[in-house]
């Protein structure tokens, strides 16, 4: 009987864990370090924090006026600027395909992570859409 009691009590404990962690907040204000960036817009947006930022930008232009000879392009910039004022930003012409699509997703529940070179231009991208970030 006493392990019985023991195993209900170690079940309902799991149980209440479980439900202790829904809904938890994981925001993190943004982080700059080197040639990377990360945070959560949420986070960021509602902090009394008045220099953090994070996002990205998404841009098209063509590269000649020429109506018969046009070539549309895409651009991509994403920049952090953490609590101390440090920024990092870079940026890329023509990414990847999956990057416009990721960078157009960002949102009020979005973790973002880029970095890039020393130059400025990016060589990754992760979006998270996560309720936890909010």
């Amino acid at each position: 009987m006493n392990k019985f009691k023991i195993a209900a009590a170690a079940t309902v404990g799991l149980l209440l864990q479980a439900h202790a962690f829904a809904g938890v907040y994981t925001g993190s204000s943004v982080t700059v370090s080197g040639s990377t960036a990360s945070g959560s817009v949420y986070a960021t947006r509602f902090s009394s924090d008045t220099r953090a930022g994070i996002g990205c930008y998404l841009g098209a232009y063509v590269t000649n006026a020429d109506i018969t000879n046009t070539s549309a392009n895409v651009y991509l910039s994403c920049s952090a600027t953490n609590s101390a004022g440090t920024t990092y930003s870079c940026y890329v012409n023509n990414p990847p395909a999956v990057w416009v699509t990721m960078a157009a997703s960002i949102n009020e529940v979005s973790w973002i992570y880029f970095y890039g070179d020393a130059q400025g231009h990016c060589q990754g991208l992760n979006v998270e859409q996560n309720s936890n970030n909010l």
